[in-house]
């Protein structure tokens, strides 16, 4: 059965295509940040560049704004909040999917629905036609009959008339 979802799936699957690919996008332009940082701190430490302590403290920022991940509540805290969203997730995911498989429903049910009507009006057209046929054909065989009974009716005249003029 998947044919059946697979224009639903289609639709889903490029959004998280593009979803991913931005996010890829993004930890490509971060990880290069963060090489910069890195090549500056080992200049540091080499004595190649000097020491700019504007710069040492946003690195200090950005490593204290790092979650201390050795805390249990707050990997409780994190798989919690993970499996929130993703249960979010799956329900959106369900009732989308159920959406479309009741309108997929619907739609077949209906296309039955004109199949049905269109074979009635074919079949409706089909008896009409044998009518009219058989009511041109009858026609035809009584006019040919009332044209054999005129032929007849006009022969028998002429014998008559024939046998008049021979008594006389």
């Amino acid at each position: 059965y998947y044919y059946l979802f697979r224009g639903v799936l289609d639709a889903h699957r490029t959004s998280l295509a593009a979803q991913i690919e931005s996010r890829n996008k993004s930890f490509g332009i971060f990880a290069a940040h963060v090489g910069k940082a890195q090549r500056y701190l080992e200049g540091v430490l080499s004595g190649e560049l000097p020491v700019n302590q504007q710069i040492l403290s946003l690195i200090q920022e950005i490593f204290n704004l790092i979650p201390d991940l050795d805390q249990p509540q707050l990997k409780k805290g994190m798989i919690a909040q993970t499996n929130d969203n993703a249960l979010v997730l799956l329900q959106a995911n369900l009732v989308r999917t159920m959406l479309a498989l009741d309108n997929l429903i619907e739609n077949k049910i209906e296309l039955q629905r004109k199949q049905e009507i269109d074979a009635l009006d074919q079949e409706e057209k089909r008896k009409k036609k044998e009518k009219e046929e058989k009511d041109k054909k009858d026609k035809e065989e009584k006019e040919k009959r009332e044209k054999e009974e005129k032929e007849k009716l006009g022969n028998i005249g002429k014998e008559d008339k024939d046998d008049n003029t021979k008594k006389e």
